[in-house]
């Protein structure tokens, strides 16, 4: 049955939702690196300051990573 609030009458299937790929991305850095992220984004300068801070950084290093 076509969708008449879509141009081409085109009804949306199948799609995702955005939290379970993240969740694997975020157990992806914690098994490679050890630390937990546990909100987003996931950048690269969050994960360097969240490994910076595991390993007992000062506070001006950790923010030297942002």
């Amino acid at each position: 049955m076509p969708n008449p609030d879509r141009p081409l009458g085109t009804r949306g299937v199948g799609e995702i939702a955005i939290v379970p790929p993240m969740a694997a991305v975020a157990s992806a850095i914690y098994h490679a690196v050890g630390v937990r992220m546990t909100e987003l984004p996931l950048s690269p300068p969050r994960v360097l300051k969240a490994m910076l801070v595991k390993c007992g950084a000062t506070d001006s290093q950790a923010a030297a990573a942002d």
